[in-house]
């Protein structure tokens, strides 16, 4: 794995880009804030990557803020709506990525 900061913008904020090269898909893995689904459940991100022994940890969906939006977590659908111009990242089990 191989991290790169950059700034945004001088005096703006620091953007890190992570490369990472897994052996396999099995290896990506997406938690929810205290293994639970829900509005306002929360949890801090170092907390959920130490429970799930992550290498690399990356929050930041929000689901819980907001009442439309599809939420998708280990081929288990718990939220099915969406606004007419919404794009979501969608990871496959294959380990590819999609924007749909």
């Amino acid at each position: 794995m191989r991290i790169f900061p950059f700034k945004l913008i001088p005096g703006g904020w620091t953007v890190y880009i992570a490369d990472v090269t897994l052996p396999s898909p099995e290896y990506l893995k997406t938690a929810l804030a205290q293994n639970a689904y829900g509005k306002n459940v929360t949890e801090m991100t170092s907390a959920i990557a130490a429970r799930q022994s992550a290498i690399l940890a990356i929050n930041g969906d929000y689901y819980g803020s907001r009442e439309r939006g599809y939420v998708l977590r280990n081929g288990t659908l718990y939220r099915s709506t969406a606004a007419a111009d919404q794009e979501d990242l969608v990871i496959f089990s294959d380990g590819s990525f999609a924007v749909i």
